[in-house]
């Protein structure tokens, strides 16, 4: 049962199925033999993960011993895969927190960066009026 939702997890991610009948055993197998599949996951753009597809995996990810320890009882290969998928979860819920508070961060320091730059050009500004006065 863990090996099926680790596959089902794993084909959500890689290839955006949410619909638990697009995800069958056959699309599990041609996934999983694609020669570049490796590559694809160190390659996978965590930053974008879509929601649904989170949802779909959190029905997995949120059950008390689905874990990749449980699941390495029955399969290794199935507990890597299940391990990588909820690593992608708690990636994609860090980020989707951390982003706004990291574009915040920006703003501010492009506000502070002017602020110096004006603070900067405040004695040449007094210099250039002190000639005028003269």
């Amino acid at each position: 049962r863990y090996v099926l939702y680790c596959l089902d997890g794993l084909l959500v991610l890689c290839t955006g199925f949410t619909d638990r009948c697009q995800a069958s055993w056959a699309t599990a197998k041609k996934e999983l033999s694609d020669a570049n599949f490796l590559l694809r996951l160190k390659q996978f753009d965590k930053y974008n993960i879509p929601s649904a597809a989170l949802k779909k995996i959190s029905k997995y990810t949120t059950i008390k011993d689905f874990t990749a320890e449980s699941v390495s009882k029955k399969d290794l290969a199935a507990a890597a895969l299940c391990e990588w998928f909820i690593a992608m979860e708690i990636y994609a819920a860090t980020f989707r927190t951390v982003a706004p508070k990291r574009a915040a961060l920006k703003e501010v320091k492009i506000d502070q960066y002017n602020d110096q730059f004006t603070l900067l050009n405040i004695p040449q500004a007094m210099a250039s009026l002190e000639i005028k006065q003269k």
